[in-house]
C-alpha cells in the first residue's frame, strides 16, 4: 500500500484589479501589489521616485540591491500572512540572481507602471471609470 503525498499548497494569485502580479522566486510564488504604501516604501528605502525607478526598469538598469527592495515593497503589500510580510531582501537578491534579473525586472517594471498609471485607490483596489459627464465637462 503506497502512501499518498499530500496536495502541495495552492499557488498564490494575483487579482489584476488591483495591479497585482505574481513572482516566482526561490521556489516560491509572491503576489506583488502596488499600493501607495508599498512606493512609499520602496521610494523611501531607494532615494529615488517611482518614475525613476520605472525608467531604470525600462532601461534595464536596476540593480540587484534595487530589484530585491522593490520586490519585497511589493509582496510585503501583497502578502496575506506574516510570513510574507517578513520577507528578507538579502535573500530576495540572492533568488533574484539565480532566476535572473532580466525575467524579474519585466515583472516589476510593470508593476512599477501600473502604479504610476494610477487608477487605483491608495490601497490598491480598482477604482470605477469617471461617469462621462460631459455638462461637468463644460460641453454643453
Amino acid at each position: 500500500m503506497s502512501k499518498r503525498k499530500a496536495a502541495p499548497p495552492a499557488p498564490a494569485s494575483a487579482n489584476p484589479e488591483r495591479g497585482e502580479r505574481v513572482l516566482e522566486l526561490g521556489g516560491a510564488t509572491y503576489v506583488l501589489r502596488p499600493s501607495h504604501e508599498a512606493i512609499v516604501a520602496v521610494e523611501e528605502r531607494l532615494g529615488k521616485s517611482n518614475l525613476a525607478l520605472l525608467r531604470l526598469g525600462n532601461s534595464g538598469d536596476l540593480t540587484n540591491v534595487q530589484l530585491a527592495a522593490i520586490a519585497a515593497g511589493f509582496i510585503r503589500a501583497g502578502a496575506k500572512d506574516d510570513l510574507g510580510r517578513a520577507v528578507n531582501e538579502t535573500k530576495l537578491g540572492k533568488a533574484i540572481y539565480e532566476r535572473g534579473a532580466a525575467a524579474v525586472t519585466t515583472v516589476l517594471t510593470l508593476c512599477l507602471l501600473d502604479a504610476v498609471q494610477g487608477g487605483r485607490s491608495a490601497e490598491g483596489n480598482g477604482k470605477a471609470p469617471a461617469a462621462n459627464n460631459q455638462e461637468a465637462a463644460g460641453d454643453v
